[in-house]
């Protein structure tokens, strides 16, 4: 069996962690090897996603733009994450893959972004704008890009965990807040 092989089954054989019930970064954390590495980081994500974007430390906002480039590539493509919500994370996005240690997933995502031929400075909803007006070229390159996300090597889900664990202090869960969520999952 080949060693991603391997992963995959070990990956499959822990119990899927399907939402965040006030736990502490380090009860969470503590929850390696009980639960899949994916869900831990998504309840992480889950706990911060009431936590307007300012409030957010850096490291928090890793966390958040990660996951959300993950779940929209995931289910929908780059032209997903760039037309929803997530949108809000575009500026910052290739930076946080660059610091978890991802800096092929970085790439492809600088190479989508560049795709849309933003104007500086970027923001969200001009990401959303530009991407709803991409000529079919463009959208075509970015399902290009999209199987270039899947194809490549990097494990993000182990990178943002192992990111989360060396930067448990900077990263305050449960928050107590009366806001209304940002998004939802």
């Amino acid at each position: 069996m080949e060693p991603a092989e391997r992963k995959s089954v070990i990956r499959n054989t822990l119990p899927f962690l399907k939402s965040y019930s006030g736990q502490t970064i380090q009860q969470v954390i503590a929850l390696k090897g009980s639960y899949r590495l994916d869900s831990l980081v998504g309840v992480v994500e889950q706990a911060l996603c009431d936590v307007s974007l300012i409030e957010l430390t850096k490291s928090e906002r890793v966390v958040v733009a990660v996951e959300a480039l993950e779940r929209e590539v995931n289910n929908g493509g780059y032209d997903q994450f760039f037309i929803n919500s997530s949108s809000e994370f575009a500026p910052f996005v290739v930076q946080a893959l660059e610091i978890i240690g991802c800096p092929k997933v970085a790439a492809i995502s600088a190479k989508a972004l560049a795709e849309l031929h933003l104007p500086e400075p970027i923001d969200g909803n001009t990401v959303t704008k530009i991407t709803l007006h991409l000529a079919p070229d463009g959208i075509a390159r970015l399902s290009e890009l999209d199987e270039e996300y899947f194809a490549n090597d990097e494990s993000i889900e182990n990178c943002l965990f192992k990111f989360i664990e060396q930067h448990a202090d900077e990263i305050h869960i449960p928050r107590q807040h009366n806001t209304a969520p940002r998004w939802t999952q």
